[in-house]
């Protein structure tokens, strides 16, 4: 698995991989986490073509969002599937 640093720009809009250019205008972000910080939410499936993530992988995915979403609205945004009151909901965010 690939895995690439976050940066942050000054509006807080985060970026997987910036451009060379861009990184001097950026923040690394840089976190420790612990054991009791981390839930392992689906394990152990297979890609489908072209690298997707599998739909009922997504389906329980959203499943935890949707709970996660009662204490942090943010959650809203990484939906799959999100619902029409879902999508009215993340606009106002």
């Amino acid at each position: 698995m690939k895995y690439a640093d976050e940066w942050k720009d000054s509006k807080d809009r985060s970026y997987a991989a910036p451009a060379e250019s861009l990184k001097p205008k950026q923040t690394r972000l840089l976190g420790l986490f612990g054991v009791n910080e981390v839930e392992l939410i689906y394990a152990g499936f297979y890609l489908e073509t072209s690298g997707k993530v599998p739909r009922c992988v997504c389906e329980v995915d959203d499943v935890w969002l949707r709970k996660a979403a009662w204490d942090e609205p943010r959650c809203l945004n990484a939906l799959s599937f999100p619902s029409e009151a879902e999508r009215a909901r993340r606009k106002k965010l």
